[in-house]
């Protein structure tokens, strides 16, 4: 998912730094509200990392990074970026969610003008919010209506999953567990419930013998 307020003065998902407010220490900055999300757990999923960066403050620009071919395509690369209305969002997520356990991994968060894009500079797909359109619209999209259409995503995405966003899940047993696995267990368990023999040896009843 990609979202972009402005036209052409941000850069792309891995852009290798936030353009739109490179002011001379301006307090309220692109460079000071965008942020870097990283080490997260493959099955997390962009309705799930937007409810939880959601938590910190408004946000303006969402884009969550996926593969694009080989035998991973279509999962997470395992990195975000997010770029907050206000820098309140971006400081509340650095202080409260790095080293916070989300699935099975403590994620990172970092200022994204902090990390090195040597390797983040491939071409990425993007998944386009329908609100905003195509993305060739030349004019300039308010702050206002970028969050607007985060909201407006974010709900869309909720009516299509029921996925709940474990956290600090580290000493749960079973929470622990792939799903697909404790499945298979449960479905094992009541097939040999249902169709189990006996645990008693069979033995044949002898017939009294005829005189």
């Amino acid at each position: 998912m990609s979202l972009q307020a402005g036209s052409s003065g941000s850069g792309g998902a891995g852009g290798a730094g936030a353009s739109g407010g490179s002011g001379n220490g301006t307090g309220n900055s692109e460079e000071a509200r965008r942020i870097w999300v990283g080490n997260l757990d493959s099955r997390i999923t962009e309705f799930q990392l937007l409810k939880l960066m959601q938590k910190c403050g408004a946000i303006e620009k969402f884009d969550m990074l996926f593969h694009k071919g080989g035998p991973m395509v279509g999962q997470s690369r395992g990195y975000a970026f997010v770029t907050f209305a206000q820098n309140e969002g971006a400081t509340n997520a650095l202080l409260k969610l790095d080293g916070t356990s989300v699935g099975n991994r403590s994620i990172a968060v970092r200022l994204a003008k902090n990390i090195k894009y040597d390797d983040l500079q491939k071409p990425k797909p993007r998944l386009e919010i329908p609100a905003l359109g195509t993305g060739k619209r030349e004019e300039k999209i308010s702050k206002t209506e970028a969050i607007r259409a985060i909201e407006a995503k974010l709900k869309v995405l909720e009516r299509q999953t029921d996925d709940n966003l474990e956290l600090n899940t580290a000493g749960r047993g079973e929470a622990n567990v792939p799903f697909i696995q404790r499945y298979q267990f449960n479905k094992d368990r009541d097939g040999s419930q249902r169709y189990g023999k006996s645990s008693a040896p069979y033995h044949r009843q002898q017939r009294p013998k005829r005189r």
